[in-house]
């Protein structure tokens, strides 16, 4: 198959979308698909690859890394146009997947939407979200713009039933974010020891991605305040950039936590997973996800997690057994995190069950899910198009017949 992944959201950002759209690239091009992927162009960065395509495009935020691509008449867009595809996969909301999905329609063949990310909680990153974009008006949108798609992949069962109650007739099939279970087979385990100098008696808590509001950060630096009066040997890291950082620093400092606090700011994908092997526990305390790649990541490199007690990470985690689930307070969090340091037995146990679950997650049985969703579609376009024939020759025939009496 040639496959069109049009995309927002790629690299160089370090984000569960970016990955995931390489991941499904490269596991579709080892079964044999040619993948060709369209993302904006970031000034400096060069793709590895060939099969990229970059469109121009304008800085949106620079506090949170996000580059937005303009329609130009440039040589990338006409060759982009030229291109012959069998499928189409949209990955997001913006504009590069809005053109997928108007190539989609112009060539009569299927559009794929991936649904990434709940944007009804994200309005306060736009100019006028507050004033003029209410949620309400991004669910609308997502509702009649899924409903214009030949088929809906949703990471998971709690994003698909919020679809279904943004009134999104169209097929959802739940595709749980794959992993490639091999770059977390083994991973340095004094990473951040020996990158941030942490002595070894203190522990390591991890925090890995965006420093967003709606990631709700600062109740994990609340958190930390409580476990450090309790356990003083410990540390947070921190890894990613994002809007809040510096009112998360401001806030270390106001709780007397910085020095045990480590902004790390992001890091080579490479390395990622030796992050992981080297930290003690990750927490994770976003209100947000779709399922919460991240979690699965830490889970695949066997490291405990304490996140919310809330759907997707209840698809992903029973509780006490492949992590801790908590309610969404600084003193929860502090009371599982300090249960676990305080008990390696547990905290080994739990671990080796996260390594286990996650699993199965792999991405080899994610892209199988998501080639079997193209060659459905593609087959049900066949056949409309023939029937769409047969149609037109009845009627030719009809007419002929009528004529030459």
């Amino acid at each position: 198959m040639k496959i069109g992944f049009f995309t927002d959201g790629y690299l160089p950002q370090k984000n569960g979308v970016a990955t995931s759209v390489l991941e499904y690239a490269e596991g579709l091009r080892k079964k044999g698909h040619t993948v060709t992927i369209i993302a904006p162009k970031y000034p400096g960065y060069k793709d590895k690859r060939n099969n990229v395509i970059r469109l121009t495009s304008v800085n949106y935020k620079k506090s949170v890394g996000v580059r937005v691509a303009v329609y130009l008449p440039e040589k990338a867009f006409r060759d982009l146009l030229r291109l012959d595809f069998d499928v189409i996969h949209g990955h997001g909301d913006g504009p590069i997947t809005m053109l997928g999905w108007i190539i989609a329609k112009r060539k009569n063949i299927p559009y794929i939407l991936s649904h990434h990310t709940f944007w009804n909680r994200y309005t306060h990153y736009l100019p006028v979200g507050r004033m003029l974009i209410r949620p309400r008006v991004v669910e609308k949108f997502t509702q009649i713009f899924a409903n214009s798609c030949s088929a809906i992949i949703s990471p998971s069962y709690v994003s698909k039933k919020e679809l279904k109650n943004y009134g999104i007739s169209k097929p959802i099939t739940v595709i749980h974010h794959g992993l490639d279970l091999k770059k977390y087979i083994k991973g340095d385990t004094k990473f951040l020891r020996k990158k941030l100098k942490i002595k070894e008696k203190d522990k390591i808590l991890l925090y890995v991605g965006r420093l967003g509001k709606e990631k709700s950060v600062d109740t994990l630096l609340y958190a930390f305040e409580k476990v450090q009066k309790k356990l003083p040997h410990t540390v947070l890291v921190l890894i990613g950039e994002g809007q809040q950082k510096e009112y998360l620093q401001k806030l270390a400092t106001k709780l007397d936590i910085s020095e045990n606090t480590y902004f790390l700011g992001e890091i080579d994908y490479k390395k990622i997973p030796s992050v992981f092997y080297s930290a003690d526990v990750f927490v994770f305390a976003s209100k947000t996800e779709t399922l919460g790649k991240v979690v699965l990541e830490a889970m695949a490199a066997g490291l405990p997690t304490v996140t919310l007690n809330v759907a997707p990470f209840k698809e992903l985690i029973r509780n006490k057994q492949e992590g801790l689930l908590v309610s969404a307070t600084p003193t929860s969090f502090a009371r599982q995190i300090v249960t676990l340091l305080s008990d390696d037995n547990l905290r080994t146990t739990i671990g080796q069950n996260a390594k286990l679950r996650a699993q199965e997650f792999s991405l080899e049985n994610a892209v199988q899910k998501i080639e079997d969703i193209y060659t459905k579609e593609i087959e049900l376009y066949q056949l409309r198009k023939k029937r769409k024939i047969t149609h037109l020759f009845s009627k030719v025939k009809d007419f002929l017949e009528v004529e030459f009496k």
